[in-house]
């Protein structure tokens, strides 16, 4: 993985090798390149349905 901190905001890119993964808080994303997967988890049942309380 090869990272930089660019921009006025600022915003961290990362480029992945074939196989690496990373995680983000949600809503932290701002864009991604085509052929990457995308996975959601909401850690549970129980703290999804709170989230919305």
């Amino acid at each position: 993985m090869q990272f930089s901190i660019e921009g006025n905001y600022p915003v961290l890119r990362c480029i992945l090798n074939r196989g690496e993964t990373i995680k983000t808080s949600a809503g932290a994303m701002s864009w991604m390149s085509d052929g990457f997967d995308l996975e959601v988890k909401s850690g549970g049942l129980r703290r999804g349905i709170a989230r919305t309380n």
